[in-house]
């Protein structure tokens, strides 16, 4: 009974959504989502003053622990100098085989290992998009017309490669545009997009990316 109440609350949390929402209209913010909860990511939330702390004992404590602190990473900080010293003069001798890596063998495979990432990415992501509204502005209006035929091409690009890419979806009321402002100096930008997988999408990519990574690590010793 035990071991079933226990498969049942996995099976539970690798359906749990997790989504990451992008909102912008001035300033930014991050928001992630597991299941029904909300957490604010970015911006972290201020801490409020408490005027206690601000009293002559514990001021006084406080910036002792802040000066042992600070005198703690100096030595710390002049330790790993003089470390780093000793280690570089034993490294100069290994310096011209270290720079026979193969490079090119390197970049093949971190290459394939993105390549299978992304497939798996690609089969998973929902995208949500409320609004995507960028209003171009510069000095002159010259520069705002090259802007912003520059702009929309990209604007069409991402939005292309969102819909062949992505499971991919416009809100009944969604904003997506690219106006020209000539009165305005500078360019800004309305976003309010949402991305999410199931959480145990998440582990198939890692999954998946890891035996990519190991079977390429067994071809190259056999």
């Amino acid at each position: 009974m035990g071991f079933l109440i226990a498969l049942a609350v996995i099976l539970l949390l690798m359906l749990l959504r997790i989504s990451i929402s992008v909102r912008s209209d001035g300033d930014l913010s991050l928001k992630l989502g597991i299941g029904i909860l909300r957490f604010t990511v970015f911006p972290k939330k201020e801490k409020n003053i408490k005027l206690s702390d601000y009293k002559a004992d514990k001021f006084r404590r406080r910036k002792e622990k802040l000066d042992e602190k600070n005198a703690k990473k100096k030595a710390k900080k002049q330790k790993k100098s003089s470390d780093n010293a000793v280690s570089e003069a034993e490294s100069t001798c290994d310096k011209d085989e270290g720079e026979k890596r193969d490079i090119l063998g390197l970049a093949d495979t971190v290459l394939e290992l993105v390549s299978v990432f992304l497939a798996r990415f690609g089969r998973h992501l929902h995208i949500n998009v409320r609004r995507l509204v960028i209003i171009i502005g510069s000095e002159d209006a010259a520069t705002t017309a090259v802007v912003y035929g520059a702009v929309c091409g990209t604007v069409q690009c991402i939005v292309e490669l969102f819909g062949s890419c992505f499971h991919t979806k416009f809100s009944k009321n969604a904003e997506v545009d690219v106006i020209p402002d000539f009165t305005s100096t500078k360019t800004s930008a309305a976003v309010d997009i949402t991305f999410s997988l199931r959480l145990w999408q998440i582990f198939d990519m890692l999954i998946r990316t890891g035996a990519a990574y190991l079977k390429k690590l067994l071809s190259k010793e056999i």
